[in-house]
């Protein structure tokens, strides 16, 4: 384990910088009056009992604390202490002392063994087997120990402190403060204290942590003081004073802690003091600190000094991202004609930065804002975050479906226009306008409404193309960008776009040719994507040499690289790809995307049980750490790597800080998740689960999340609810999604009412026409759950009719009837239609094979059921049960055993809601036994002969 190898003091750098408080508080939530990224809860002063409970004296919280672990009795026979050990316990404990001083752990031990079985209340013997085990990673049995020789000797030093540290760690926080008060009254007896003059200042800062996780913040603030303020004027140096070294690292952290604990406290005066004095002792004042400052100064109503401070912070990191944010929190809270001039000022004097014309653009009327944007656009072209803050202004506001839709309107009608007057930027624009709009549906929805002049433009067509193979509906998506390139040929970025959609289609040879001839610079784009034809069509060599050719054109190649790694990957070709990676690393050793690729190539490795690549992922963790220490993907590694080692506070904060600075981190946010029920903190994990989900923009993905949320947390009503109330919003993006969660949900709830969930699709539909054949593909799907099967295929009939190559419901109603023994010729029509639009979809592969199997065709229906069992989500047992029938009826009766067995599996894994695995288990397990007792089984029948198409 990497942990092994950190310094011994890595715990004692994790409370370093304890600058997060953890009591919970009553305090209502505030919106936007916290500054962003900074929860309520840190510098909200307190309420009611935690209130009270925070300026509880000394003296009250000593005689409420309970007694430190070596108070109990019963520990040991404190009458035997004095007794001399005998002779062959003193002899063992003295051999175990020299191995131990030798560096022979283990030898020590097992001595010590040997003398503690012959004086079982020795202190000398406790305590050296205490600091041996605590020393080499075991601390809980070291802490038995060295417990057994407090309670023995309450004043020895050593035992109590290391006790106190480990109560620290194990997050017992009142029973850590009960010890270390312990220790500070020895400390300050003379008759008791040890001349270590490092130790009193470490044991107030470790008490002040501990009462400040306990919740009694103002003695908390007192220890911190007292830690801060004691005289570092040492004449000797012991390894205390090095630890207090390590400790005081961290100690513009410990003053930013003691001004949140004072805010608590309802002391902004004395808080605004401890963060000055954080700033006076820190290297580099961060963001966070100065976000604590500007919001004490706000509670002090002393808004000019607020505004100076903001101006400043400003001007100091150069209007950075981070800055910038803390400007527009000011402005929202107090508005301010100077700081909006000032950031004017600085845009157009300085380097006329994005996140500058950005905020300012908030800051700004919306004429402004837009006026600002569009000037900045014209002189940053390819800043894709500018123009998608230009594409917000236009989109926001308030008002009805119409309203909504004229504003899409006008945003599509900017992109084209964008599109148009940029032609080589056309990518920037059309992604900045997909995820505003955050729906791909709702621009192909708001496209169809727009005039037919404009939206037969080519550059409207093209972001109609591009939304509609993001539907993965690749036939309509190839249709209008054929079109937008018929009336703009020179269009790269249609033509890259098509590309795309036939390689989707598998259809190789014509994406390759679109791909063909000289491209502006050698296009980065166009090169991975001709490398990506060339490996997915079978010729991972002809890749290669295109990529190595362009690896050597490019002064940046990292993507190329990346890509080759990627195809040498899917070529089976894992030593070359590494070497590879490696290689890239060692001429480039700063790049972040190739430490993140080598990251994710060893765990990929080693989940393949590959633990031969564990070695070598834990040097690559060791360069990265040394090399980009302040990189996101190196911070992540170092917060996972305490969590694992269980030191829960100094990874929370790390955590905390890389989502302060991006708050939708996923990678991030899903380890803090991790700490919070490793750290047996189910509700906080729930919790921060919860206000993710609430976080997400407005859409069908917020609603499909809180319901699965609701639904985990064993709350089925909730759920309902959340879908319900996203249907009701007239603008949804994906009302078809939601309608497929909620009828599922509602039959959970009750099963024998079908009425409510058909009536709710039908509704559904009616009021999101545009979505109208998806959301009665989920009622054929209701009707086909409950049996109704008649009633389901009338259903998929009616949309084939309005919408032809609706994929789903051509599948749907082809494998029907191929299940059903008819029609059969018309359902192979059908599936194909479906297979055009989706190639690699596991379900319409499973049906092509499924009909052909019906006619006849057994050759040609292995080889699409092989193919669906290996496509993503292949693994189903409805298609292994298939491809066992079809072995079986080709004669390959112990290749159809290994199927059958491998859908049971799959069924005693886990649930299925699909009407053909209900009665599944019975029918596998009566073909299999059929096999083994040397009968027939009862596989489904051949209805008629075909000549089917080849895969």
């Amino acid at each position: 384990m990497i942990s092994r190898h950190l310094p011994v003091y890595f715990f004692v750098l994790a409370l370093a910088m304890l600058t997060w408080a953890s009591q919970a508080t009553a305090a209502p939530p505030v919106g936007d009056e916290m500054p962003p990224g900074i929860e309520a809860h840190r510098l909200l002063p307190l309420q009611g009992a935690d209130r009270d409970k925070a300026r509880l004296s000394a003296e009250k919280i000593a005689a409420a604390l309970p007694k430190p672990p070596f108070m109990e009795e019963g520990l040991v026979d404190a009458t035997r202490k004095d007794i001399e050990p005998p002779l062959e316990a003193q002899r063992a404990y003295a051999q175990a002392r020299d191995a131990y001083h030798q560096g022979k752990g283990f030898e020590a031990i097992r001595k010590l063994m040997i003398a503690e079985r012959r004086a079982p209340d020795s202190p000398g013997i406790l305590k050296l087997l205490g600091r041996i085990y605590t020393e080499t990673g075991n601390k809980v049995r070291g802490v038995s120990y060295l417990t057994r020789a407090a309670a023995l000797e309450p004043a020895d030093m050593d035992s109590v402190f290391l006790i106190g540290r480990f109560e620290l760690e194990q997050n017992r926080w009142e029973t850590a403060a009960a010890t270390f008060y312990h220790a500070v009254r020895l400390q300050k007896d003379p008759a008791t204290a040890t001349d270590d003059p490092a130790l009193l200042p470490l044991l107030h800062y470790y008490l002040a942590a501990a009462l400040q996780r306990a919740g009694y913040a103002e003695q908390a603030v007192a220890q911190f003081n007292a830690y801060l303020n004691y005289d570092r004027r040492f004449e000797r140096y012991t390894p205390r004073t090095a630890e207090l070294a390590f400790v005081d690292h961290g100690m513009a952290g410990t003053w930013e802690t003691v001004g949140d604990l004072l805010n608590q406290l309802a002391r902004p005066k004395d808080a605004l003091e401890a963060y000055r004095r954080a700033a006076e002792v820190s290297k580099d004042r961060g963001v966070g600190l100065v976000k604590r400052q500007v919001f004490t100064l706000l509670q002090l109503k002393d808004t000019k000094a607020a505004e100076t401070m903001v101006l400043d912070y400003i001007r100091a990191s150069n209007a950075d991202p981070a800055s910038l944010e803390l400007a527009n929190y000011f402005f929202n809270r107090a508005g301010s004609d100077a700081l909006s001039q000032e950031l004017e000022r600085l845009y157009d004097e300085g380097d006329r930065s994005g996140n500058m014309a950005i905020t300012l653009a908030n800051l700004l009327p919306p004429e402004r804002g837009m006026a600002l944007l569009k000037r900045h656009m014209a002189s940053a072209p390819a800043d894709g975050d500018a123009y998608a803050q230009l594409l917000r202004i236009v989109l926001q506001g308030e008002g009805s479906a119409k309203v909504r839709r004229d504003t899409l309107v006008r945003a599509i009608t900017l992109t084209s226009d964008s599109m148009a007057g940029s032609p080589s930027h056309a990518s920037v624009y059309v992604q900045a306008l997909l995820d505003t709009v955050k729906g791909p549906r709702e621009v192909v929805d708001a496209i169809a409404a727009m005039p037919e002049e404009q939206a037969a433009r080519p550059q409207t067509l093209a972001i109609k193309g591009v939304s509609l193979r993001m539907l993965r509906q690749n036939l309509q998506a190839s249709e209008a960008l054929a079109l937008s390139l018929e009336r703009d040929p020179d269009s790269t970025f249609a033509r890259i776009e098509q590309a795309r959609v036939f390689i989707a289609q598998q259809r190789f040879d014509e994406a390759a040719k679109l791909l063909a001839g000289d491209w502006p610079g050698d296009d980065v784009q166009v090169l991975l994507l001709r490398a990506r034809v060339l490996s997915e069509a079978g010729r991972p060599d002809a890749a290669l040499t295109l990529l190595d050719e362009a690896i050597a054109k490019q002064n940046d190649g990292v993507d190329l690289v990346l890509q080759k790694a990627e195809v040498l990957m899917a070529a089976q070709r894992t030593d070359d790809a590494k070497r590879v990676l490696n290689d890239a690393l060692n001429a480039t050793p700063n790049e972040e995307k190739l430490y993140a690729a080598l990251l994710e190539f060893y765990r990929k490795q080693l989940s393949l049980g590959m633990r031969e690549e564990a070695a070598p992922m834990q040097e690559l963790m060791a360069r990265m750490l040394s090399t980009i220490p302040g990189s996101r993907t190196a911070r992540l590694l170092v917060a996972e790597l305490r969590m694992d080692a269980r030191e829960y506070d100094r990874s929370e904060q790390l955590l905390k800080a890389l989502l302060e600075e991006d708050s939708h981190d996923l990678t991030a946010l899903g380890l803090l998740i991790r700490l919070y029920e490793a750290s047996n903190r189910r509700d906080a994990a729930n919790d921060l689960r919860e206000r993710f989900f609430r976080s997400l923009p407005e859409g069908s993905d917020r609603a499909l999340a809180l319901a699965a949320f609701y639904r985990f947390t064993e709350r089925p009503g909730r759920a309902i609810e959340e879908l319900q109330d996203a249907l009701s919003r007239p603008l949804l993006d994906r009302p078809e999604a939601v309608v497929a969660q909620l009828w599922r949900y509602m039959l959970e709830m009750n099963p024998g009412d079908l009425d409510t969930p058909r009536k709710m699709i039908v509704e559904a539909a009616e009021r999101f026409p545009g979505h109208a054949s998806d959301i009665n593909y989920e009622l054929a799907s209701l009707l086909s759950q409950q049996g109704k099967d008649k009633e389901s295929q009338e259903v998929l009939s009616r949309i084939l009719k309005a919408e032809p190559n609706h994929a789903a419901s051509a599948n749907g109603l082809g494998y029907a009837w191929a299940v059903a023994g008819v029609n059969l010729d018309k359902a192979q029509e059908l599936i194909q239609r479906a297979l055009d639009q989706q190639p690699d979809n596991a379900a319409f592969l499973d049906s092509m094979g499924w009909v052909l199997y019906r006619k006849g065709d057994i050759e040609g229906a292995i080889e699409w059921l092989l193919r669906a069992t290996d496509a993503e989500y292949g693994s189903h047992p409805v298609l292994y049960d298939h491809l066992g029938d079809a072995l079986y009826r080709r004669g390959r009766k112990a290749e159809a055993v290994r199927r059958w067995e491998s859908a049971r599996s799959l069924l005693n894994l886990s649930q299925y809601d699909d009407p053909e695995t209900r009665d599944l288990p019975q029918r596998l397990d009566a073909k299999i036994e059929a096999v083994k007792q040397g009968a027939e089984p009862a596989i489904t029948d051949i209805v008629g002969d075909a000549k089917p198409p080849k895969p």
